[in-house]
């Protein structure tokens, strides 16, 4: 059933199945997925706040009971019929947000290749971030008491140009300085594997930011100001020669 479900969302809202490759090596490519705790993390967070929503709607009604409004059969049935109603509704939403949570789980992905990372997230409003090596600057893994206890983390890349963004539906790029690998139960591993291929990058030249540009730049020894002119009046020299010989072969 939620396969068939998966298929029509996809087909409705135009989502290819997997994000192209980042550039790079495609032999390189690393992909990398949410873990399954990640996924039983946000159904437990679902029922919670569906719990809340719950509780807060039997108050209500054991409060409008109470206040008397059981003596008059009208009024009685007329707040049973919408408790019906709010039951219902709040049962459809469980459900929904149960099949959104699903398929924003199997829609996340994680690339990573030798010179840039891709991250997809999202169902409706879906976000690809790509991240270039060059502009990384730093990595750090967060991870909340509850994440602990599932053992599973998120992977914070932070980028000194931002990333590119696009939204599909948009259509609209927009910069972005943060990107997650959420709910990976891998992050350290992850990690180590982007500074590896930073490491890498960086050694190669590829990743040589501005002030390193600038600071070779400003380096570079240039000649003295007194040992360029001694060279043009040199040549100036040699090219009166010449002409004086030119002349005196062809007078």
């Amino acid at each position: 059933m939620f396969e068939i479900i998966k298929n029509l969302v996809i087909k409705l809202l135009r989502i290819p199945p997997e994000p192209e490759n980042p550039m790079g090596d495609s032999k390189c490519i690393k992909v990398f997925r949410p873990s399954i705790r990640y996924f039983n993390y946000t159904i437990a967070l679902l029922i919670l706040k569906s719990a809340v929503g719950f509780i807060t709607a039997v108050i209500v009604y054991l409060a409008i009971i109470l206040s008397g409004t059981h003596n008059n059969p009208t009024s009685l049935a007329i707040v049973n019929i919408l408790a019906a109603i709010a039951l219902i509704i709040l049962i459809l939403k469980f459900l929904i947000s149960l099949v959104i949570l699903r398929l924003d789980y199997e829609m996340r992905w994680y690339k990573v290749s030798d010179k840039a990372l891709r991250i997809r997230e999202g169902i409706v409003r879906v976000k690809e971030l790509t991240m270039a090596f060059a502009n990384i600057q730093n990595l750090s893994i967060s991870q909340g008491p509850v994440q602990r206890m599932l053992k599973i983390a998120d992977l914070k890349v932070e980028c000194a140009g931002g990333g590119i963004s696009l939204e599909k539906q948009e259509s609209r790029p927009e910069n972005n300085h943060i990107a997650y690998f959420k709910g990976i139960d891998n992050a350290a591993e992850i990690k180590e594997l982007l500074v590896e291929r930073l490491r890498k990058f960086r050694d190669s030249g590829l990743g040589m930011d501005h002030e390193e540009l600038h600071h070779q730049a400003s380096s570079t020894t240039l000649p003295p100001q007194s040992d360029v002119i001694k060279l043009l009046l040199a040549i100036r020299d040699e090219a009166h020669a010449f002409r004086q010989s030119a002349q005196q072969l062809c007078p």
